[in-house]
């Protein structure tokens, strides 16, 4: 209008590779080679924690002393493990924290053998002790520690169940049964002893340490009982 003539519009024309395309779904091949989703990870369940002291010594028995029949008289018991005590035993050694100087003691190691005072006590009584029982290292991980000793005049054996992971002392006392015939006067004493031990009576176990000396108490719930070795 107005002398103006209006521009003739010419539709835009697409620019090349700009054009809508139809999307084209991925071939065979690629998707093919595309990751699969990765699924998380189950979380593994706790292992239940073993309750029962049985299982715990009865897994440490593995020496045995020989006996004309594998008959024991057994009393076992469990009590809340000292911590602190058993700890620095098992990473000092009886000897101490070692010192740094003149007068050093050398390197820090646990130690392969305890020597231990055990009484088993009914009150004020004492039924049976052994002032300097010798215990040997039988196990050891990060979770636990078992010792093992034997007394061969009462035809004694003690096992001892340091329980790190559940904070839990595990003692038993073994005395051999013969079949017939008279016993030694130290032997018959120990079979007497556990025969009338029971419930209330005490097991204390005492270990002389630089660290501090280590006393472990155990009460008992039931009295001994009799076990013979499986011929299988």
């Amino acid at each position: 209008m107005n002398g103006v003539e209006d521009e003739q519009r010419v539709p835009d024309e697409p620019v090349d590779g700009a054009a809508d395309a139809p999307v084209r779904a991925p071939d065979a091949e690629a998707a093919a080679e595309a990751p699969e989703p990765v699924a998380a990870p189950s979380a593994e369940p706790e292992p239940e924690p073993v309750a029962a002291a049985e299982v715990a010594v009865e897994d440490a028995v593995e020496p045995e002393p020989a006996t004309p029949s594998g008959r024991w008289l057994i009393v076992q018991t469990s009590a809340t493990l000292r911590t602190v005590a058993s700890q620095n035993c098992a990473c000092f050694g009886t000897d101490g924290v070692p010192r740094y100087g003149p007068e050093e003691s050398g390197p820090a190691h646990g130690p392969a053998a305890l020597r231990v005072a055990l009484a088993l006590r009914a009150g004020r009584d004492t039924r049976l002790a052994a002032d300097a029982l010798r215990m040997t290292l039988l196990r050891s991980n990060e979770k636990e520690m078992v010792w093992s000793g034997f007394d061969a005049d009462r035809q004694l054996q003690v096992l001892w169940v340091w329980d790190f992971y559940r904070i839990q002392s595990h003692v038993a006392l073994r005395v051999a049964l013969p079949d017939a015939g008279l016993l030694p006067d130290t032997w018959r004493a120990a079979v007497d002893a556990l025969r009338a031990a029971g419930p209330d009576d005490e097991i204390e176990l005492e270990v002389a340490s630089a660290c501090g000396d280590f006393e472990q108490p155990h009460t008992l719930v039931r009295g001994a009982v009799e076990w013979e070795k499986s011929s299988g």
